[in-house]
């Protein structure tokens, strides 16, 4: 009897140590795994969205840069040649009217002097 009795006894107990050993270790294993696979997926999830976010903010500064740059200097140019234009025209004009004026008052001059002497 006490020979079955320890068998018995030693077959249970080293039952329950195993399998509390096999489920603890299923459940540590488990809950390991399932900690790295969740963090893998959460570290993965940032890194995605920081680099998406990051590509979004780079090239909208990048496109809008571009287009503020664009706009200054095509404002620049398309200024730059109206002012030349208008003061090129101006130049022009004025240079015209001037000589015009000149000529005319010269001719005039030299009419004048010579109606008057060819009447004296």
């Amino acid at each position: 009897f006490l020979v079955t009795h320890f068998l018995v006894t030693h077959f249970l107990v080293t039952h329950f140590l195993v399998t509390h050993f096999l489920v603890t270790h299923f459940l540590v294993t488990h809950f390991l795994v399932t900690h790295f696979l969740v963090t893998h997926f959460l570290v993965t999830h940032f890194l995605v969205t920081h680099f998406l976010v990051t590509h979004f903010l780079v090239t909208h500064f990048l496109v809008t840069h571009f287009l503020v740059t664009h706009f200054l200097v095509t404002h620049f140019l398309v200024t730059h040649f109206l002012v030349t234009h208008f003061l090129v025209t101006h130049f022009l004009v004025t240079h015209f009217l001037v000589t015009h004026f000149l000529v005319h008052s010269l001719s005039s001059d030299s009419l004048s002097r010579h109606s008057l002497s060819s009447d004296s």
